[in-house]
């Protein structure tokens, strides 16, 4: 029971986190990716809550692709989110993310590519639900993510040593 308390409290913290940030002003182009960003954390929370409660027993399978496009959506927004945080253009990688984004949309949900909880086994129901992989499709969204993300963070690093005052 409290697995469930997990992504419903991340929901509200993230929305929280969104109020505090579009209360700021004057609002950049940072606060606008971050809430960009947050949106996709917390409907991925939303839809993990609705998939772990089993409210929606016969929309497994839906949930599941909507849950897969919000966390592939804040993988892209997040690496947006820190081109914008280090005063850098979108740049390539941020077309190439949206791109490859709406690009698996249909194939996520033709289920061709994506994880599928198998309907009526729900967490609330008490047996584990049957995740089944598509090793292909997984494995290019994994690359594809860990190369935005690992790329950001390596920037961020490289802005770091070049700082005069990183602190």
């Amino acid at each position: 029971m409290i697995y469930l308390l997990v992504p419903l409290f991340s929901c509200i913290a993230f929305l929280s986190l969104i109020y505090a940030t579009l209360r700021h002003r004057p609002r950049r182009r940072v606060h606008t990716l971050f809430v960009f960003y947050v949106v996709g954390v917390v409907l991925w929370a939303l839809f993990s809550f609705l998939i772990s409660a089993g409210f929606f027993p016969g929309a497994d399978v839906l949930l599941s692709d909507l849950m897969l496009i919000s966390a592939l959506y804040s993988v892209v927004t997040y690496y947006h989110f820190l081109r914008a945080f280090m005063d850098k253009p979108g740049g390539i990688g941020v077309v190439l993310g949206y791109v490859a984004l709406l690009t698996l949309v249909p194939f996520i949900f033709r289920g061709n590519v994506s994880y599928v909880v198998i309907a009526g086994q729900s967490a609330a129901s008490g047996l584990t639900p049957d995740v089944r992989y598509t090793l292909l499709g997984i494995g290019l969204i994994a690359l594809g993510s860990v190369s935005l993300v690992g790329w950001a963070i390596i920037e961020l690093f490289q802005r770091y040593r070049r700082s005069a005052d990183p602190l």
